[in-house]
């Protein structure tokens, strides 16, 4: 197997800062000083400059660089495209909450974002760059963060055309004939990981907007039972608001809403520890200021909603040819019930 040359180039002493605000999906870790060292893959160079986005381009004339933590190898990943590592910078907690609380685009909010970053990090490359197979791995993993920043990719990870060159055309330009093909199967086997998301929940949504404007009809005695074909819902704790559950197991879930309202479900991750869902980012403003905050994923959601039984009123006219309508008894069907009424013992004679 052909090897990538691999040539340290620096040693940057970075803080981990503590960002307090993050769009949905992510969490930052405690605040410490950490180093990074950045290596050079020269075959992962490319060979003619692509402008991803607006202000986002990957450059002919850059070298594709493996950023990690020199303590535990982590990945590291850069967020803007074509931005500069260099030493000597200042850092500011403020660049980073800036930066990862604004960042949108034409296809994607912050918050879209933070939901799809962290879809890729569940299915994609988290681990240390230790080996040759893994910087082929950052580097397809690298690329498909690129694609949601620059917003070539929508909530459901569909490609999007936004008016620049497709980031996937970075496949066919590395220096590398293997490298190229390396990195291409593992990039176009994240894809159809993140795209297909067997960790999800299959009949929920991402945002709870959408679940409300979409609720299911409940049945006659105001419960809904849901079935997640991916059998993930073991993994999620269940809260009820204008509701309750009746039961769960890791592929149903029973819902009762409340007579005449909507009942919103939300379904939060009890197994971020366990799942791996760990990453860090290196953030480059424009003003070429570095901050590097290793984050984690925070647990993920998913929505859902059922609507409960209207209520309303039912006016029963009791008639009788011999005009006695007080004080008989009789029975109402409907809907699989049945209902003794009644009448009063004193009602006008019909």
């Amino acid at each position: 197997m052909k090897k990538i040359r691999i040539r340290a180039l620096s040693l940057i002493t970075l803080f981990a800062l503590l960002v307090t605000m993050l769009p949905t999906g992510f969490a930052v870790s405690a605040a410490y000083e950490t180093k990074i060292q950045i290596e050079n893959a020269n075959e992962l160079g490319i060979k003619k400059d692509l402008i991803i986005g607006n202000g986002y381009r990957i450059n002919k004339a850059d070298y594709w660089t493996m950023i990690h933590t020199v303590d535990s190898m982590k990945a590291v990943y850069c967020l803007e495209a074509g931005a500069h590592v260099s030493s000597g910078d200042s850092y500011t907690e403020d660049s980073a909450k800036e930066y990862l609380n604004n960042v949108k685009n034409d296809t994607l909010n912050s918050d879209e974002i933070g939901i799809v970053l962290g879809e890729v990090f569940l299915y994609a490359f988290t681990g240390e760059l230790t080996s040759v197979e893994a910087y082929y791995k950052y580097t397809a993993t690298q690329l498909l963060v690129w694609e949601a920043l620059v917003g070539q990719r929508d909530i459901n990870f569909n490609r999007v055309d936004n008016g620049y060159t497709s980031v996937e055309n970075a496949l066919s330009n590395f220096e590398s004939d293997y490298a190229a093909a390396e990195v291409s199967r593992y990039y176009y086997n994240y894809e159809s990981l993140i795209k297909a998301h067997s960790k999800s929940v299959s009949f929920a949504y991402k945002l709870p907007s959408i679940a409300k404007n979409k609720p299911v009809q409940s049945s006659s005695d105001g419960t809904y039972t849901f079935t997640d074909k991916n059998k993930q819902l073991s993994n999620f704790d269940v809260s009820v608001k204008n509701g309750s559950m009746i039961s769960k197991s890791e592929s149903s879930l029973k819902i009762k809403a409340d007579n005449g309202k909507i009942a919103e479900i939300t379904l939060t991750q009890n197994n971020v520890k366990e799942s791996g869902e760990l990453t860090g980012f290196l953030t480059l403003t424009s003003d070429s200021k570095q901050t590097l905050a290793e984050l984690k994923a925070d647990p993920r959601k998913y929505y859902a909603a059922v609507k409960g039984v209207e209520n309303g009123t039912l006016e029963i006219i009791k008639t009788s040819e011999d005009g006695i309508v007080a004080d008989i008894e009789f029975i109402v069907l409907g809907n699989g019930k049945t209902y003794k009424v009644k009448t009063p013992q004193k009602v006008k004679r019909k």
